[in-house]
């Protein structure tokens, strides 16, 4: 779990944070925009998580104080939870998370237009849950087969990224169709493309980011003839 902020522009209802908690095991991303980081907003956002997720088992953060004060502490001693920090100025120890704040600051930068962003931040959540990953399921897929974490152990991001030397079939500047969203997914018909935009950035081997509809998996696109 991690804080990202004070962000430049208030959000609608004067958000100036934006809280990312990542289930390492899975990759599934909950986020939560606040007025303030502190342990209220914190411990709000657990139980948020937790009332539609189930408690996490362990929970690890960096040293700041929005994480380490009495408020989090009683918490998580009421659940259960094990703590574990990451060593001051080491955000690389808990790069699951921060890799996943980069993406979202990314996409608020591009996509969110001034105080709208805290608005649109389930927007980016929900694209990184269901992106397409080539050798696993997606992470909000993968996250209904598995126990709720959040500390990087195990079969985690770390472990299971796909490797980026794996061949992107797209490049930044080519121009691609978007899949259309089918209300039955499970119907027998052949998939359609309705829209086309731009790739801007190449995220992973499965990932990308476009001009206008900004994060989306590579199995939803396909390459616009020349």
């Amino acid at each position: 779990m991690d804080v990202a902020g004070p962000l430049g522009v208030p959000g609608k209802g004067e958000e100036k944070y934006l809280l990312v908690l990542v289930d390492s095991m899975s990759g599934y991303v909950t986020t939560k925009a606040v007025r303030k980081a502190n342990g209220n907003s914190v411990v709000s956002m657990l139980d948020q998580v937790s009332g539609y997720l189930g408690v996490p088992k362990e929970l690890k953060t960096d040293n700041d104080t929005h994480f380490r004060n009495a408020k989090v502490d009683q918490w998580c001693q009421q659940h259960g939870l094990m703590r574990i920090y990451s060593p001051p100025y080491t955000p690389q120890t808990n790069g699951v998370v921060e890799r996943t704040i980069g993406l979202v600051k990314s996409w608020i930068g591009k996509k969110a237009n001034s105080r709208d962003w805290s608005t649109k931040t389930l927007d980016i959540a929900k694209a990184l849950n269901d992106r397409y990953r080539r050798d696993r399921p997606s992470p909000a897929e993968e996250l209904m087969r598995r126990p709720f974490m959040s500390q990087e152990v195990g079969r985690g991001l770390e472990d299971e990224e796909p490797k980026l030397e794996q061949k992107m079939p797209l490049r930044v500047g080519q121009r691609v169709w978007i899949k259309a969203q089918v209300s039955a997914p499970k119907a027998a018909v052949k998939a359609k493309y309705d829209k086309s935009d731009i790739v801007v950035k190449i995220l992973d081997s499965n990932t990308v980011q476009l001009k206008k509809k900004g994060i989306q998996g590579v199995g939803q696109l396909k390459p616009v003839p020349y």
